[in-house]
């Protein structure tokens, strides 16, 4: 038996938020995903392990790696930025494949996406989930509005810009432009990350020969 995952964090572009309001998932180049996409440009059925539906993708190969037709599938889930899409590959002993999708709704998370000196909040739902006494163990966190810019000048909003506090200390020099920030909140403690955008797995099981 042999599974392949391919584990995504849909960022805001990705679900349609964009110019373009296309809604896929971005393969990086260095990602190779042959074994579960043998040929581009190909329609491939994928069972969506919760209603059990078949959602039909395709892979692309042009200016970036894609897998398209998800439209449908994240307007059923209400994926927001920073929830993840899994894609799987089960390969049994006899050569059959089969294909599942899933994903996983991070709704007590707030996203956060490094700008220059401070950061866009991804998911503006979430900010109800810091409280003036939500902690990390190194003190108070809060999230403070800067100021608002314009990305492009054809851009048609100007987009708010937050700095955020640990202990009254800032943390944006500690990333990167672009980077992802995760900052989970239960029962008022917070902790806060970096998120890795893409994960690859590859399990395979021996079979006895009996």
């Amino acid at each position: 038996m042999e599974a392949i995952q391919i584990i995504k964090r849909v960022n805001n572009t990705e679900l349609g938020k964009g110019r373009t309001h296309e809604k896929y998932i971005q393969i990086p180049r260095e990602l190779d995903i042959e074994e579960m996409f043998p040929r581009t440009d190909k329609n491939c059925i994928f069972m969506d392990k919760e209603s059990g539906t078949p959602v039909v993708l395709r892979y692309t190969v042009g200016r970036e790696k894609r897998v398209v037709g998800l439209s449908d599938f994240y307007s059923a889930r209400r994926l927001e930025a920073g929830d993840t899409v899994m894609l799987e590959m089960q390969k049994t002993p006899d050569g059959d494949r089969r294909f599942f999708i899933s994903c996983r709704r991070n709704r007590d998370s707030l996203f956060l996406l490094k700008v220059k000196d401070g950061f866009e909040i991804l998911t503006p739902g979430r900010t109800d989930l810091l409280g003036p006494d939500t902690r990390t163990g190194d003190g108070t966190v809060e999230v403070l509005f800067q100021r608002e810019v314009r990305k492009r000048q054809d851009s048609p909003e100007a987009t708010r810009i937050y700095d955020v506090t640990v202990d009254g200390q800032s943390i944006a020099g500690d990333y990167k432009s672009k980077e992802i920030v995760e900052i989970k909140v239960q029962e008022g403690k917070a902790r806060i990350s970096r998120v890795c955008i893409w994960k690859k797995y590859v399990f395979r099981t021996e079979v006895d020969d009996e």
